[in-house]
């Protein structure tokens, strides 16, 4: 559950929704109990806890107690019994769940209706690998062929309108829904205008070619050499198109502006349509937006100076270059929909060799089914996905208990938190409180009156279909789908079906900002976040805990930058910012100090303190919404949030976590979170000396 913070590449406006969204859920070797941590905490003298996500770290001789390790002695009989057969933190194990659910929603023959129809044809053509090797690279090549009979400009431009043709709208002004919104505009769904993708991402690498674009370029070089190589392309013409394409590209670059890098362009350049297909000249941008449904729009968002010197780059003289361009778009963004070789190729050429890869640790019949399960999520059918799931998996009670104790969790911060913070000014509480009451609450259900597939026909393999071109289509179909919106009022409480980043049946919980929303996903419904009737303890320790979190994100670093209706408009008080900084600045200096096994190094505390800030105060919600409960379990609650952060992995797996990760290793996220709070102490009677002991001036939770 990170909160993944909204930016501006230096190449385009960052407005889609990807990019504005809450993002996923968590995920030398040891032997014996190791050292445990002193309350100096002695971190920094190399004593950590014992690192218990490790595999094999501990066996059932070992002696832990609770006050010296509680995240290792809470989860030992776990580690010894399922842990260790699972090999995976708990959260992967959800996700295996419901990718189990999905694979089993597929195969059901009881299943009816046009989502039902639509869902299993992809799926088929998906799966089918020996019926993809069968048509090989072959249902890229029409594609292929329609950019190679470009013969002029005015050629070209009729193939970038052209959603047969073109079905992912590569273009050098590309257009799509955007997530942000407008001081100006606010009721707006707005449009956001963007400058082309260029192969070697950032604009820079067209004039230094060092570090990862060099490693980019050969990326790309080998990928477009194997997919035009076995479409019976010359190595010469391939080198030739390679060449053309960069060359084009530089130019590109060299018209996006300085002022491109601007974080609060998203404010400042919001133009009406008519003063932007002005600005255009002779480049098709009604036309574009035109095949692509954008028709009733009244402003968009861009950088107008790119814009008004596209054209100067589309011209006669560059049409090679511009062809090329587009071949290389195509099969950067296709290779993963053709046959299995293709597929295995591609991903071993997208391994870096500067960079950490996260280890292999699945089997070839899990990956095929996460495979599946990921394509339906980014292709059309998303939304057929997750109406379905719903139907078959999900009782509605569900949504309604969780409805509930979302209700009750914002309640504690309304009552109890907010207005208790000493260190918040009243102005400060106050608006924290205003924000809070306008919070939108999504729990398990999308909009799913607005799912219509009728115009849906995919071709199946029985009648010739391939795997592509059902991807293809689906996506023509997701474009009208939310291309519609466009021009709406925008509605902030709207959970919009179609939206892969939103979708449903992700295993995940996420804070919006730009909707004040709380998203709690039926991918999280399975033990140990939540199942139907756990105890009040396992709820508040499980869901509830991961709800408070998510909560928490709206008043972070990241949320004080957008107000209760969405709009990027930093309203907390300068001095609770600060306060908040300094406080947010202990927890990284705690981090720094940390170090999950001997020889691992010690965590860049600033990676992982907006997650650690964010889980502590989750549980403070939960403990703080415990004390209404006269005959809470205590001990049930702490032993059941250790549960929920449970694993057993591979050294190597947790190295690249602790490495990669911006959230704190699991071990972390229970020991350093409950060791905040008086009720852990009094539970489990943690005194001075005790390996979870930190004296009360040094705890760090900011709420």
């Amino acid at each position: 559950m990170k909160e993944r913070k909204p930016s501006l590449s230096r190449q385009t406006i960052r407005c889609t929704l990807a990019l504005m969204l809450t993002g996923a859920i968590i995920t030398g070797v040891l032997s014996g109990c190791g050292s445990l941590a002193t309350s100096d905490p002695g971190f920094a003298k190399g004593d950590p806890w014992l690192d218990s996500d490790l595999l094999g770290s501990i066996s059932e001789s070992d002696e832990i107690r609770p006050q010296d390790n509680f995240a290792a002695a809470a989860n030992k009989e776990w580690i010894l019994t399922e842990g260790a057969t699972l090999k995976r933190r708990s959260f992967d194990h959800i996700a295996d769940i419901i990718n189990d659910n999905k694979l089993e929603l597929l195969n059901d023959d009881s299943l009816t209706g046009k989502e039902a129809e639509e869902l299993k044809k992809f799926a088929d053509l998906a799966m089918d690998w020996d019926y993809r090797a069968s048509t090989g690279v072959e249902p890229v090549r029409p594609y292929i062929e329609s950019i190679e009979a470009i013969s002029s400009i005015d050629e070209y431009y009729e193939w970038l309108t052209d959603m047969e043709k073109n079905p992912l709208g590569i273009a050098p002004v590309e257009v799509k829904t955007a997530a942000t919104r407008m001081r100006a505009f606010p009721d707006e769904m707005m449009v956001a205008y963007e400058a082309t993708t260029l192969s070697l991402g950032d604009q820079s690498a067209y004039y230094h070619l060092l570090g990862d674009a060099l490693e980019k370029k050969e990326m790309t070089d080998r990928k477009v050499s194997y997919i035009l190589g076995r479409l019976g392309y010359a190595q010469n013409d391939i080198d030739r198109l390679l060449k053309e394409n960069y060359s084009v590209e530089k130019k590109f670059a060299a018209i996006i502006a300085p002022e491109d890098t601007d974080e609060d362009a998203e404010l400042k350049y919001t133009d009406s349509i008519d003063e932007l297909l002005a600005a255009a000249g002779s480049y098709p941008l009604a036309d574009y937006m035109k095949s692509r449904g954008f028709e009733n729009i009244k402003h968009m968002v861009g950088y107008k100076s790119y814009l008004k010197k596209v054209s100067g780059v589309c011209t006669e003289e560059n049409l090679d270059g511009l062809k090329s361009m587009l071949i290389v778009g195509f099969v950067l963004k296709l290779g993963s929909y053709l046959d299995r070789e293709t597929y295995d190729t591609f991903f071993e050429l997208s391994k870096s060799r500067t960079k950490a890869e996260m280890p292999d640790y699945k089997s070839e019949a899990e990956k095929d089914r996460d495979l599946l399960c990921e394509s339906i999520r980014t292709s059309g059918l998303v939304a057929a996905m997750d109406k379905l799931y719903l139907e078959k998996f999900v009782d509605p009670e569900s949504a309604q208990e969780l409805t509930q104790l979302t209700k009750d969790t914002i309640d504690i911060y309304r009552t109890e938190i907010f207005p208790n913070e000493s260190w918040m000014s009243e102005e400060g509480k106050r608006l924290c409180i205003d924000k809070l009451n306008a919070i939108t609450l999504n729990v398990i259900y999308p909009d799913l009156s607005q799912v219509d597939y009728s115009t849906l026909n995919l071709v199946p393999k029985e009648e010739g279909g391939s795997y592509l071109e059902a991807y293809l289509e689906s996506m023509r179909y997701l474009s009208r789908m939310k291309n519609q919106r466009a021009g709406r009022k925008y509605e902030v409480s709207e959970w919009f079906p179609y939206e892969p980043e939103l979708s449903t049946t992700i295993t995940n919980s996420v804070y919006v900002p730009m909707a004040n929303s709380i998203n709690i996903y039926a991918g999280i419904l399975a033990d140990p976040a939540y199942h139907k009737g756990m105890s009040r303890e396992e709820l508040m320790s499980g869901i509830g805990a991961v709800i408070g979190h998510e909560i928490t994100h709206g008043f972070d670093n990241n949320g004080v930058l957008y107000d209760k209706t969405g709009i990027k408009n930093t309203w907390m008080p300068k001095a609770d910012k600060q306060e908040f900084s300094d406080r947010a600045g202990k927890v990284s200096s705690y981090y720094t100090q940390l170090q999950p096994y001997k020889g691992s190094g010690f965590y860049i505390g600033s990676n992982v303190v907006g997650e650690a800030v964010a889980d502590m105060g989750g549980l403070k919600a939960m403990l703080t919404l415990a004390s209404k409960y006269p005959d809470f379990d205590y001990d049930k609650f702490f032993r059941h949030y250790a549960y929920l952060w449970a694993a057993q992995i591979s050294p190597e797996l947790e190295q690249y976590y602790f490495k990669n990760d911006e959230h704190p290793l699991c071990v972390f996220r229970v020991n350093v979170g409950v060791q905040q709070f008086d009720k852990f102490y009094e539970t489990y009677n943690v005194q001075p000396g005790d390996g979870m002991f930190l004296e009360e001036k040094k705890r760090i939770a900011v709420w």
